[in-house]
């Protein structure tokens, strides 16, 4: 099911619009990457630890877009 989400937004040409994460105890940030997720999280991750990588992307893609601009 992870995967038809990343297709669908594909798909529809808006992938880069998102920031996707996925977690859970039995995927990996490599696992979740390979997916076509921007980062995943495993077991132990807390959840102000997804929050502030969510917050730096977040700002990292806006600095993009502005140098690109």
């Amino acid at each position: 099911m992870l995967t038809k989400l990343v297709d669908l937004l594909e798909a529809e040409a808006v992938r880069d619009r998102y920031v996707l994460v996925c977690g859970g105890p039995r995927l990996s940030n490599t696992f979740a990457k390979e997916l076509g997720y921007d980062a995943g999280f495993g077991a132990g991750a807390t959840p102000s630890q997804v929050a502030g990588w969510i917050a730096q992307e977040v700002v990292t893609r806006a600095q993009k877009a502005r140098s690109r601009a």
